[in-house]
């Protein structure tokens, strides 16, 4: 059976609760807010919800991470595009991407 990848991504999207696009250190940020929120010493549900709240969090970060970390961009003048704004950059980059793009 494959393994539908864009779908875990989305999926993983969803568990953090952020909406797209975003950058990594949001993702980041929002990862370390959702770990606080279901830390059993401050969330008023019982510490087995919490436990599985907090692992299937981290899952959903692992896969997001691994994602960004392995996608592959370059560094050379001809991808400079100093005269295009980020907005259209991310989506030069990314637009066809199942998760990040339009089409997701």
């Amino acid at each position: 059976m494959k393994i539908d990848k864009s779908a875990t991504l989305r999926e993983a999207v969803k568990i953090l609760e952020i909406e797209t696009p975003v950058s990594y250190i949001e993702i980041k940020k929002q990862y370390k807010s959702l770990l606080k929120k279901w830390h059993p010493d401050k969330s008023g549900e019982c510490p087995e919800i919490c436990k599985n709240k907090t692992i299937e969090i981290i899952e959903a970060y692992k896969r997001l991470s691994s994602f960004i970390e392995n996608y592959k961009f370059k560094f050379d003048e001809s991808e400079k595009g100093s005269d295009i704004s980020v907005e259209e950059w991310w989506f030069k980059k990314f637009g066809n991407d199942s998760l990040w793009g339009q089409n997701k």
